[in-house]
């Protein structure tokens, strides 16, 4: 006897005891087969615990080895936005104290926009002077940067780390507000 069908691909086995013969799971029986046990756990975070200190490792050899800025900025707001920075406190501060010199190409705004950011949490102080080249005459953004998503968001956040003197990031942050440039993103 095949059983009644109550669903596609399920069959009723047993009408008594109401049981269905169901399709093993796409994730597999993994969790049944091997259940949690102290000695297990125990395994399992000295493991854990053994690859978070070869991550930190790893991590803090990334920081000797990436010699690009823009690269080190990305990798220390990866860090931040992770949660993990904490780890890295000295070499983020290093990265930065030598960040404060560097000058990026005036039409690389993603670069200039996140160093001012990572700077200004970091309270060391960035002239906002480098973001009035992409504002054109009628104190608008320039066409070109509209288009640049990550440009974008990198000129909403570091609009908010502006002191009230700075016309220029107040202006950028009212307009994201009346939507003007954030309408090219949605």
């Amino acid at each position: 006897m095949a059983g009644r069908v109550i669903a596609q691909g399920y069959r009723v086995v047993d009408e008594e005891r109401h049981a269905v013969n169901y399709r093993s799971s796409v994730w597999g029986d993994y969790f049944i087969r091997n259940p949690i046990l102290p000695h297990n756990y125990r395994k399992s975070l000295e493991w854990m615990t053994e690859r978070c200190d070869d991550l930190i490792v790893e991590t803090r050899e990334m920081f000797v080895d990436i010699l690009n800025p823009f690269a080190k900025m990305k990798l220390i707001d990866a860090l931040q936005r992770l949660g993990v920075s904490y780890h890295f406190k000295e070499e983020i501060d290093n990265s930065l104290e030598s960040l404060v010199s560097v000058k990026f190409a005036n039409d690389d705004f993603h670069a200039i926009s996140l160093q001012f950011r990572l700077l200004r949490q970091q309270r060391r102080y960035m002239p906002c002077d480098a973001f009035k080249e992409f504002i054109d005459k009628q104190g608008n953004l320039n066409g070109t940067l509209c288009s640049d998503t990550r440009a974008l968001l990198a000129l909403y956040e570091a609009a908010h780390l502006g002191t009230p003197n700075e016309e220029i990031l107040r202006e950028a942050q009212d307009e994201e507000v009346r939507g003007q440039t954030l309408h090219t993103i949605v």
